[in-house]
């Protein structure tokens, strides 16, 4: 059997009217979504081109002073999940 690896969308929501500028600046304006609903209710997200955009937000978020939340949409019809705990760091653990 094949092992049919499912499309993922990405989307970011920016949790202020700064990163909301950003987002509009950086990402083609098709991508702007509007209210959607996810898990969490309906927000206002930006889709992103892939998984690498999330992570260059993520690693420049000090530096431009944005702030946003990351969700998920598994398949073209799947529900749109908040991610809380992607990019949380991992515990180390205790030497022996």
């Amino acid at each position: 059997m094949g092992n049919k690896r499912r499309e993922h969308y990405w989307y970011v929501e920016p949790l202020d009217t700064h990163t909301n500028e950003v987002f509009s600046r950086i990402l083609p304006p098709q991508n702007a979504k509007g209210q959607i609903q996810t898990n969490k209710g309906k927000r206002n997200l930006w889709l992103c081109a892939s998984f690498g955009d999330v992570v260059l937000f993520r690693e420049s978020r000090e530096q431009i002073k944005i702030s946003f939340g990351v969700f998920v949409q598994e398949g073209r019809n799947g529900a749109i999940r908040e991610r809380t705990k992607l990019f949380a760091r991992k515990k180390s653990r205790p030497q022996a």
